[in-house]
């Protein structure tokens, strides 16, 4: 129109609120998503509050208004590209009229949905044991032909899967070079304690590396004049 998005002029031409206007016209010409809420997206909100709202006692029911114009971007770097979004006015009543309420026992469904999922991906020296007695059961003489969904049943092909990748990985240069594929596999199973501790060995190095990032990425929000809440 003739006063290319100039909401002050619109919104005096219209008797309406400048930020009226412009959320109104985001909301009917970009193509928003619409209809019920996931609790992915309300996952993605509740975080993008957190993270630019650094004082708890504002995340409750008695708060002020919200600074928007840094949780809106914020949520919308977290929606993956191609993806529809939410307005920014579809967000703020979803944060005044539910998720000021409930944010909390949004993340902690989230964590504990996270515990089940990690039990549940974790093996244990048993079942790593079960595993490899059941592909030298099964006779098979090539890797190729490991019917994973056969072994565990309580883990499935694709947790098998990638259990059996993991623990031959861990197997040294030399032993994988020399041994035919069952002697590999009985190698294996009387060696699991000595895969297990690789494994845990490699893992903790991870953490450590992941714990001098987080340390790094503190010290960044310390310097800056507002600091992100913790996840």
């Amino acid at each position: 129109g003739r006063h290319q998005e100039n909401w002050s002029l619109i919104s005096k031409e219209l008797g309406r609120r400048r930020m009226q206007c412009r959320d109104r016209w985001r909301l009917v010409y970009e193509d928003f998503r619409s209809g019920h809420w996931k609790s992915y997206e309300d996952r993605r909100l509740v975080k993008a509050v957190r993270e630019e709202v650094r004082d708890d006692e504002v995340l409750g029911n008695k708060q002020r208004d919200l600074p928007w114009k840094r949780i809106y971007p914020n949520y919308v770097k977290r929606v993956k590209e191609g993806s529809k979004r939410r307005s920014r006015q579809q967000c703020r009543k979803r944060w005044y009229n539910i998720l000021q309420y409930v944010w909390r026992e949004i993340l902690e469904k989230a964590e504990r949905l996270k515990r089940l999922v990690k039990k549940r991906t974790k093996w244990t020296g048993e079942e790593d044991k079960t595993l490899l007695k059941a592909i030298m059961d099964s006779g098979i003489e090539e890797e190729g032909d490991i019917e994973f969904g056969r072994l565990i049943e309580s883990k499935g092909w694709n947790l098998s899967n990638a259990r059996w990748q993991t623990l031959r990985g861990n197997v040294p240069g030399d032993v994988a070079t020399n041994k035919d594929f069952q002697d590999l596999v009985s190698w294996m199973h009387a060696n699991i304690e000595e895969l297990r501790k690789m494994e845990t060995d490699s893992n903790s190095d991870s953490e450590k590396d992941e714990a001098g990032d987080n340390n790094e990425e503190q010290e960044s929000a310390h310097s800056s004049s507002m600091p992100a809440l913790s996840s």
